[in-house]
């Protein structure tokens, strides 16, 4: 079940890791940057235990083999170039649920809180304020799929159902309340989302109509050939096939125990469903059967260039790949709960992350430091190392004067994300709100 699926994805989990700091580069700034950091540390993250580690994955698309995007907690971005994986820039803490792109230049990212990202070739931007007004109840997006750039078209709870014309944000009107997981059509006028209850609602260029699916089981994924018919997965055993010959949706014995969570084919015949628990299970045309992926975490995305040539994303930064013939893993290289690094040396380094984790490098040894906080930590920055700041949830600013770390009043309660500063009393915290600090306390800019 989606609920309980992202439930469960969403814990934070401590781990101890081992941080290979590879070399530590200044960056230049000019005086309209000053939301940038100072310093920053490029490193390499091996995670001892368990391996391999990482941020939670929800969702894979790509536009061919070399050209894959996976999204994930945490505003985890990372891209495939058909060699290896990098961690893009995303601007968001929050969770992404879902990407789709119309070219390698147009991607959209959708996430919790209302989260629309947009990548135009270059870099990340925040469209989510130009939706605002199309769909103005607090919601969580789980689904974006387009028929072109001028096309696109985002699911998510409360039914809800934005179009995009390339122009104009429009709400569409449909027959449910029920939260809305996943979509996919063939044309403007051939559009299926599926959610929660058995929820299965199809547009036909006009209005969004419901479709019968026999079960109130909820279902988390649907993908389709555009010629023969339509597969939607969701419960244990509740696998639907429509068939276009006959106009109706059957139901389809699986080879599962388990939760699937999305679904993507080849074509009819060859089809790729994953789940919890590292299931993955294969339609052949006749019957699904169960393959062995290897993992053992919760698989939530699945998509692919060809028949042999899969990615399948999922919990703890999982990335498989499928050849044909068996699932391998592949590095991903995010670094799990750690949320940012700075340091005045390569000898004197701190790590910030979630439920108030700083560790801290010193003579070449690693260790945990008290933060005083549970809260996660977003953001870290000093003008030395006795002069060191991190923020986080809550408004909370955190500072260490060489010995121990103590809470500052920020006045306000809205979640940090970065801090930077032109020196110990020019400092800057961004987030909720942009907060200045003068040596004495901190003010809204």
């Amino acid at each position: 079940m989606r609920g309980i699926k992202k439930g469960v994805r969403r814990l934070a989990i401590k781990f101890i890791a081992i941080l290979a700091v590879v070399y530590m580069v200044a960056l230049p700034f000019s005086n309209g940057d000053l939301f940038a950091k100072q310093a920053k540390i490029t490193y390499s993250v091996e995670w001892q235990n368990p391996l391999p580690q990482g941020n939670n994955l929800n969702a894979v698309w790509g536009t061919n083999s070399s050209d894959v995007f996976a999204v994930g907690d945490a505003g985890t971005i990372l891209h495939y170039d058909g060699t290896s994986w990098t961690i893009m820039k995303s601007y968001t803490k929050k969770n992404l649920n879902a990407v789709w792109g119309a070219s390698p230049s147009n991607v959209y990212v959708v996430g919790d809180d209302k989260v629309v990202l947009h990548y135009d070739g270059e870099r990340w931007v925040s469209i989510a304020r130009e939706t605002q007004n199309a769909s103005a109840t607090r919601l969580n997006w789980h689904g974006v799929w387009g028929v072109t750039d001028g096309d696109v078209y985002f699911v998510g709870d409360h039914s809800t159902v934005v179009r995009y014309d390339g122009s104009h944000w429009n709400t569409m009107v449909t027959p449910t309340n029920k939260a809305l997981h996943s979509v996919w059509g063939s044309s403007s006028s051939d559009i299926y989302a599926v959610g929660l209850l058995g929820t299965i609602l199809h547009y036909n260029g006009s209005r969004w109509v419901i479709r019968d699916s026999g079960t109130t089981s909820d279902f988390n994924g649907v993908w389709g050939d555009g010629v023969r018919g339509v597969f939607a997965v969701g419960g244990p055993n509740n696998s639907l096939y429509y068939n276009f010959s006959n106009d109706e949706w059957d139901f389809m014995a699986g080879d599962t125990a388990y939760w699937l969570n999305d679904v993507w084919g080849n074509d009819s015949a060859d089809v790729f469903a994953v789940g919890m628990y590292g299931t993955v299970v294969h339609y052949d045309g006749s019957a699904w059967g169960k393959l062995e992926s290897g993992v053992s975490d919760d698989l939530n995305g699945v998509w692919g260039a060809s028949g042999t040539d899969i990615f399948a994303v999922g919990n703890s930064g999982i990335i498989m790949h499928y050849d044909g013939t068996v699932w391998v893993a592949m590095s991903s290289g995010i670094s799990g709960d750690f949320r940012d690094i700075w340091g005045s040396s390569d000898a004197d380094i701190f790590v910030v992350g979630l439920e108030g984790s700083i560790v801290h490098r010193e003579d070449g040894m690693w260790n945990s430091m008290d933060s005083g906080v549970s809260v996660g930590l977003y953001g870290i920055w000093g003008s030395s190392a006795s002069d060191v700041f991190a923020v986080g949830d809550g408004g909370v600013i955190l500072h260490y004067d060489g010995s121990n770390w103590g809470a500052m009043d920020s006045g306000t309660e809205e979640g940090l994300n970065d801090v930077w500063g032109l020196s110990s009393t020019d400092v800057f915290a961004v987030g909720g709100e942009i907060l200045h600090y003068d040596g004495v306390q901190w003010s809204s800019v």
